[in-house]
């Protein structure tokens, strides 16, 4: 099925949204919104501090659920696409022989 792009919505928020004050923090670098069915996540990191994976579970999680509102069904939530530009090996990736795409 192709799929052709006819809107793109940066989001110049970068904070995901917190219930409370004392939830932690997430800052995007950049998010966008293809037409209004699809939430992408581009993170940019140059220094590896030992926590990619599981910050980018947890800012792919808070985009997740900010997709669905009370009394919608869970198939109505958006796809959620994280892109991570990053400048050294991640141990996750090194046994991947080549790209996959979706």
């Amino acid at each position: 099925m192709e799929e052709n792009v006819t809107k793109i919505e940066i989001n110049t928020e970068k904070e995901l949204y917190r219930e409370r004050p004392e939830d932690k923090l997430g800052i995007l670098d950049l998010e966008v919104e293809i037409n209004n069915k699809e939430k992408v996540d581009i993170e940019i990191q140059l220094i590896d501090r030992k926590n990619l994976v599981e910050r980018i579970l947890y800012y792919f999680s808070k985009l997740y659920v900010s997709t669905i509102k009370k009394g919608q069904d869970y198939l109505s939530a958006q796809r959620v696409v994280i892109i991570a530009i990053i400048d050294y090996d991640l141990d996750l990736t090194k046994e991947i022989k080549e790209m996959e795409t979706i």
